[in-house]
């Protein structure tokens, strides 16, 4: 009897398995897209990350050079009184 049970119970599982199938199927080529759609979508980013980089190196550096014309360039020199 116990023999018959795990038949019928390996035989439901089987059946629950196969059935769920195409849905398996389905859901991996979803999953797949995502994941092609996720990459190409990080490279992008990484190509804004790096104008972005490039872009604020050059304003850090126009700021210094603005901030190096404010300075003035050297303190006059005092005249002596004779």
């Amino acid at each position: 009897m116990t023999a018959l049970w795990r038949v019928l119970a390996g035989s439901l599982l089987a059946v629950m398995i196969a059935g769920c199938g195409p849905d398996l199927k389905a859901e991996n080529a979803s999953l797949k897209k995502q994941v092609t759609d996720a990459q190409a979508q990080n490279g992008d980013l990484k190509g804004q990350v790096e104008t972005l980089t490039k872009e604020n190196a050059s304003l850090k550096k126009q700021v210094a050079d603005l901030q190096a014309k404010l300075k003035p360039a050297a303190k006059p020199v005092a005249k002596k009184k004779i």
